[in-house]
């Protein structure tokens, strides 16, 4: 949902990534690495990975940026509260695969993805994977299998080995209802046993996987809205309906039905991308008109999502003029849940948003773990994902 003009749509997801005592990602123990990101631009001419740390002192340096060796583009085919909106409005066009040892991203031009191999102070490119559908969104990837969703419906699975050597899935292959307006959000299970597709109309997607990864059913269902999507369980997902500002918590049955089971209504339109802590007790969600960030108990989500609590907008501009055009609103996109703290882009300002979480539960802004040496990417739009794992 993003709501951005002509040379806002760069693009952009970041993606977090923890590190183990015996992890390549880790650095030596006065310098370990705390965090990471990776930041995609949809450049035309070629994507570009931008590679991004924050320390134990809570501050985010700029590593190095890594071509992708794929194209990415502009596309104004579909709009969403009035404004155009690009190929990227969905979570997950960057992600992780084998334990975090490689990251991946779409290139929406080609129609391609590319594969990274994850050092502790650079990206070292592995190769680039062509997809049989028009302009990639999002991915997802659980195991040895990473799945790749496109802006018209089209789905594909391939293996996924750890040198990031991939080889489409025979049977992994499937085209949605093309009619249905933008398909944004795809998701996997832990389990690797079911998959979620969300669009911005009223239909999201139920996919039963066999132990290849195969598809070996799909239910249709009827959501208000939908747009972003997570797994809390193996069959329990949480879905944002974004045009109707509320989460639902609904448990998928064994015809791939989904059954609503809680839901909060916010009351404020525009909550797209979520995303839980890693013990799943907490869902985050942002809100992309007003530069909010909700936070919902979900620990007894059978019953009930309780809100927590709700941030404040950034102190930054909420006017910025893009040729005849002026934006009148914040843009908080996808987002990054770590333990300490939450990562949002601010596209308005090219900068990377940090709030602190606070033993009390509420987030509190916070100005030196946030990246403000605008430009990032020069201009930027898109969002985060990821949690600590």
């Amino acid at each position: 949902m993003k709501n951005l003009k002509k040379s806002f749509y760069f693009c952009c997801f970041l993606f977090l990534f923890s590190c183990s005592n015996d992890d390549d990602l880790c650095c030596s123990e006065n310098n370990q690495v705390e965090d990471a990101f990776f930041v995609l631009n949809n450049l035309n001419a070629e994507n570009q990975l931008f590679y991004f740390q924050r320390n134990a002192n809570a501050e985010l340096k700029l590593l190095g940026n890594y071509g992708t060796k794929g194209s990415g583009g502009n596309l104004h085919d579909y709009r969403e509260f009035g404004v155009s909106s690009d190929p990227n409005s969905s979570q997950d066009a960057v992600i992780f695969a084998h334990e975090n040892s490689l990251v991946l991203n779409v290139n929406n031009f080609d129609p391609s993805f590319s594969i990274f191999k994850i050092h502790s102070d650079s990206l070292e490119f592995k190769a680039k994977q062509n997809t049989d559908f028009l302009y990639p969104t999002s991915m997802a990837s659980v195991k040895d299998i990473v799945y790749v969703l496109h802006l018209y419906g089209g789905l594909q699975g391939f293996k996924i080995d750890k040198e990031g050597n991939t080889s489409p899935i025979a049977n992994a292959i499937h085209q949605f209802d093309s009619s249905v307006l933008g398909y944004t959000n795809v998701s996997i299970n832990k389990s690797g046993t079911k998959l979620i597709v969300t669009t911005i109309s009223d239909k999201a997607y139920v996919i039963k996987l066999d132990e290849s990864g195969g598809f070996i059913s799909i239910g249709e269902n009827a959501v208000l809205r939908p747009f972003g999507a997570t797994f809390i369980t193996d069959d329990v997902v949480a879905v944002t309906r974004a045009r109707l500002g509320s989460v639902g918590i609904y448990k998928i049955d064994t015809e791939n039905k989904l059954n609503l089971l809680s839901e909060y209504d916010t009351n404020e339109r525009g909550i797209c991308w979520l995303k839980t802590d890693k013990l799943n007790n907490f869902l985050y969600g942002s809100n992309t008109p007003e530069g909010k960030i909700f936070k919902f108990d979900i620990r007894n989500y059978t019953e009930e999502v309780l809100l927590v609590t709700e941030s404040t907008p950034p102190p930054s501009r909420n006017t910025v003029i893009q040729g005849e055009s002026t934006i009148r609103y914040y843009t908080f996109l996808d987002l990054v849940v770590t333990d300490h703290f939450i990562y949002v882009i601010d596209p308005l300002n090219e900068r990377i948003d940090s709030y602190r979480i606070e033993p009390n539960g509420s987030l509190v802004y916070d100005k030196n773990a946030s990246f403000l040496n605008s430009p990032i990417i020069n201009t930027i739009s898109g969002g985060f994902n990821g949690f600590t794992e």
